[in-house]
Order: C-alpha cells, then sequence, then structure tokens
C-alpha cells in the first residue's frame, strides 16, 4: 500500500482563516497609518505657512489680508490652490504656498463651510473676539473628523482660549493668532 502524504481540508481551512485574518489586521493598521501620515503633512504645512505669515507680517507689518475665494469669505486652499494666500508669494517669502494633500471643494465651491477638506485663512483687524491687536486664523477642514490634539485654538492680546474653534466636527486644527 502507498501512503499518501499531503494536507487535510482542515488544515487548509486553518492556515487559510489565519492568512485572512493576519490580512485583515494589516488592512486595518495600513488605513490608521495613511491617516496619521495625511494629518502629519497637513501639521507640517500648516507650520509652514504659519512662519510665512510671520514673516510677512515682519516684512510689511501686518497679515496678509484673505482673498475671499468662498462663501463667507474664508480663503480655501481647495478653492484656487495656486493662489492660496497668493501674498505670500507675492512679496517672495514662499515660493508655493503648501495645500492640503486631500484638496477638494463642492461643485461650484459654494458649499457649508463643513463640506471642504482643505486649508482656510481668514484675517481680522483688532477688536475682533476680545483682540485688541489684528490676528489671523488658519485652519485645517475635513468634513467629519475631530479636531487634533496639536490644534492651539486662539491666541492673541489679551485673550487666549485653546478651545475656540472646536465647537464641532469637521475641523481638525485650528489656529487664530495675534500679537
Amino acid at each position: 500500500m502507498i501512503k499518501q502524504h499531503g494536507f487535510t481540508i482542515v488544515e487548509l481551512l486553518i492556515v487559510i482563516v489565519v492568512i485572512a485574518i493576519l490580512a485583515a489586521i494589516s488592512i486595518v493598521a495600513y488605513n490608521g497609518i495613511q491617516e496619521r501620515s495625511i494629518n502629519s503633512r497637513r501639521l507640517s504645512d500648516v507650520r509652514t505657512i504659519e512662519k510665512a505669515l510671520e514673516l510677512y507680517k515682519t516684512q510689511i507689518g501686518s497679515y496678509p489680508t484673505a482673498q475671499s475665494n468662498t462663501t463667507g469669505g474664508w480663503e480655501r486652499s481647495s478653492i484656487n490652490p495656486g493662489n492660496f494666500i497668493q501674498a505670500l508669494k507675492t512679496q517672495k517669502i514662499i515660493d508655493t504656498v503648501p495645500v492640503d494633500p486631500v484638496n477638494s471643494a463642492p461643485n461650484g465651491s459654494t458649499g457649508a463651510e463643513n463640506t471642504f477638506t482643505g486649508y482656510a485663512y481668514y484675517s481680522y483687524p483688532a477688536g475682533y473676539y476680545g483682540c485688541t491687536v489684528p490676528m489671523y486664523v488658519l485652519k485645517i477642514e475635513a468634513p467629519g473628523k475631530s479636531m487634533l490634539k496639536e490644534s492651539p485654538g486662539l491666541n492673541c492680546t489679551p485673550v487666549s482660549n485653546p478651545t475656540y474653534g472646536s465647537g464641532g466636527t469637521g475641523i481638525l486644527y485650528f489656529k487664530g493668532y495675534g500679537f
């Protein structure tokens, strides 16, 4: 009698189930890594923009005026990425103003604030939100997402409110700054 070598159907099924479980775990881990990577890039971009805004203020004496390209007067990277905070390029402070890696806007670019994915900028004169000096607000918008722990909130003379701007979902980062 010839002795047969091989695996039983039960052994093969166990191997297939183990491989499927490992694949599912790696897919979930990969998706989490991808989201963290995008948010890390966003934070790096925003810090680059913040430094450029401070250099602009040092050279010109004020923050650049937001060139409204959407509803509400906010300047959004998702509407016209090549012209986002154009004044920083015009003054040769920065060659290219970073834009969000996702950077999307609703059709017609007039959607509600919570429908944009990208960076948003607005400059306020003295007297807004209790600030005695002009200030700017820079935020990362992403519908359905929660505020990042790195978000500094509002910080201007004489007001400091780290939770300002964190009222709802869709804003990952909020910085209001004026000194």
